[in-house]
């Protein structure tokens, strides 16, 4: 792995930025950059795809429901959301 996927990773596990944005800022890249990291750390097992939050909370949602609907188009963010995986923190967590 590279720098850039590692130092992505450290951030991403200081919880020190909260939004994309926030670590496009932090790490001086763009969206197309971030979305290739974030790509790596996948493939490579530091990230994984967990949409469970959202279908679990699915009733409680703005759209109420409507999302199955034919006409709904969740943004890409909404149908990718990215955890750390215990790989990610075994490896590159602060340990005490």
């Amino acid at each position: 792995m590279e720098n850039k996927e590692i130092d992505l990773l450290k951030l991403l596990l200081s919880g020190e930025v909260f939004s994309e944005d926030e670590i496009m800022e932090n790490m001086n890249i763009n969206t197309k950059e971030l979305e290739n990291l974030f790509d790596i750390l996948e493939d490579e097992g530091y990230l994984e795809v967990d949409n469970g939050y959202f279908e679990k909370t699915c009733d409680n949602c703005s759209k109420g429901g409507n999302c199955t609907s034919p006409t709904y188009k969740p943004s890409d963010k909404v149908k990718k959301i990215r955890v750390i995986t215990w790989k990610a923190i075994e490896e590159y967590g602060q340990h005490p």
